[in-house]
């Protein structure tokens, strides 16, 4: 009805809907992670109507697009879970578009920075650290170099201004940088790493790119034979941790799994495409970013 309406009405729901959801970011969340996560799906499926309804490609409607909002590191899972459970919802090709209006790589670090974990020493505990960064750069998708490494640089500049500033209570927001700078360099420079911290070829099945009513194939245990299966339901009970109901074709058996063993192909790809890419010299790169 919104969408066939005149203008002028239209335009005052736009400004009266996305009034609600900029206010809602802003709020205080709920403890109990259960109906946190039920907040925070039903604010996406209203977010992504209203972009839908008003034709944007911006987090500025929503409310989302404050790099201060981020920075204030209150309300980090509630804000993580609101755009993660949008981004879903958003087709592929115009997440990254959301997320670099203008191509500012800005808000991406302080996303980055804000969902960063700091517990643990910094030197063992990096990838337990860095999961929520890498469940989040796993839906946004292909990112480009150009950006990562302007992501790269403007992470260099945070983690310096704060060195300089030599203020004690500055040391978590001082580790969260070093951490969110820690994990873009290992993106710019393993460009292949994937789900869960895996080198990712073509065979691999991205989580947040399957739908119900796909076919693939299930790998029961590294080296076993592949069964061709359809997805029957895609569960969101544990998101961002998406795991899926499968039919097994041949004997019409339904069972629960992970997306990492699920795969593209039948058999096991080879190594040969992995190892030349890996191969990639990025030297330009390093040089321009030690320059900084």
């Amino acid at each position: 009805i919104v969408r066939a309406s005149s203008s002028p009405l239209k335009e005052e729901f736009i400004v009266r809907a996305s009034s609600s959801l900029c206010g809602e970011v802003k709020s205080q969340p709920p403890t109990d992670h259960a109906v946190l996560e039920l907040v925070s799906e039903a604010w996406a499926t209203r977010a992504k109507k209203l972009l839908d309804i008003s034709q944007s490609k911006s987090l500025e409607s929503v409310g989302l697009h404050d790099a201060l909002l981020w920075d204030s590191g209150n309300q980090s899972e509630f804000l993580f879970l609101c755009l993660m459970y949008l981004l879903y919802l958003v087709e592929a090709k115009d997440r990254e578009e959301l997320l670099f209006k203008n191509a500012d790589e800005k808000l991406f670090v302080h996303i980055l920075r804000c969902i960063s974990e700091t517990n643990g020493a910094l030197t063992n505990s990096f990838e337990s650290r860095t999961v929520r960064n890498q469940q989040f750069v796993d839906i946004v998708g292909n990112v480009s170099e150009s950006v990562l490494e302007g992501c790269c640089v403007y992470g260099i500049d945070l983690l310096s201004s704060l060195a300089n500033k030599k203020v004690s209570n500055d040391d978590d927001t001082l580790n969260r940088t070093l951490t969110a700078l820690t994990f873009l360099m290992s993106l710019l420079f393993c460009p292949l790493r994937g789900t869960e911290g895996t080198h990712e070829i073509e065979d691999d099945v991205n989580p947040t790119s399957v739908k119900e009513g796909d076919s693939l194939w299930y790998e029961k245990a590294e080296g076993e034979k592949r069964v061709k299966a359809t997805v029957v339901k895609v569960h969101f009970d544990d998101f961002p941790d998406l795991y899926f109901t499968i039919r097994v074709d041949e004997s019409n058996a339904e069972k629960q799994t992970v997306a990492k063993k699920l795969k593209r192909s039948p058999n096991p790809q080879s190594n040969e495409r992995l190892e030349s890419l890996v191969s990639n010299d990025n030297s330009e790169v390093r040089d321009r970013l030690g320059r900084c």
